[in-house]
């Protein structure tokens, strides 16, 4: 997990892809200025321990779309600008690129608001989710255009949730601790409805033409 702050406040989650590089979420890097981010590693914490770094280059997808009740292809790469050292608390995150598929456990994780209009939370929260299929999660979401082509919807429960702060954080498959999504949005939040993740399988190619070791 990276935290990535913009202007000295924390903006997003992130995860580690190689030495260079990390993955997050399109909109978690809407402004291209690469000095004005930066990420901490090798913490849990938001006001303590770890290692700060910083980014040359930002990189969103191409045809990244933000429109008020459609999101496709939330994803981006964040090059920074030395290689981040790896140790038993850094270490770069597995990337599958199956598409995954509905009934799948899996694991969130990120820094943000507990609640809604809650302040973040200083440590790093886990929440295993289960994925459901594109059918159910348009269903439960009737108000939003779900792209199942870029997104993967997974929920757990009432009050278990994604919230703001949690965009760009990966989901990782709970058996094998393979990155298979990360955060792009929420309904203010843990109400019970899905949350929405990026899809890792449609994006072999941006990331792999993009990724620096």
């Amino acid at each position: 997990m990276v935290a990535l702050f913009l202007r000295g406040l924390f903006s997003c989650g992130g995860s580690l892809i190689s030495a260079r590089t990390v993955l997050t979420a399109a909109h978690c890097i809407s402004e291209k200025v690469p000095s004005i981010h930066h990420g901490l590693v090798g913490t849990n914490l938001l006001n303590w321990g770890g290692t700060e770094i910083f980014f040359e280059r930002l990189i969103s997808h191409p045809n990244y779309v933000a429109q008020p009740n459609l999101v496709m292809n939330d994803i981006g790469l964040l090059i920074t600008t030395a290689a981040v050292q790896f140790s038993a608390l850094v270490r770069p995150v597995a990337l599958s690129y199956q598409r995954l598929g509905a009934g799948v456990s899996v694991r969130a994780n990120g820094w943000g608001n507990t609640q809604a209009h809650v302040s973040l939370s200083n440590e790093l929260l886990e929440l295993f989710m289960t994925s459901i299929d594109d059918q159910q999660c348009k269903d439960s979401i009737p108000q939003s255009i779900v792209d199942s082509v870029s997104i993967v919807c997974a929920v757990h429960s009432v009050n278990h949730g994604m919230c703001n702060g949690d965009s760009g954080s990966a989901l990782l498959r709970a058996d094998s601790g393979q990155q298979v999504g990360l955060v792009t949005w929420v309904i203010p939040c843990a109400t019970g409805k899905p949350d929405a993740f990026t899809r890792i399988s449609p994006f072999r190619y941006f990331i792999e033409m993009n990724t620096v070791q």
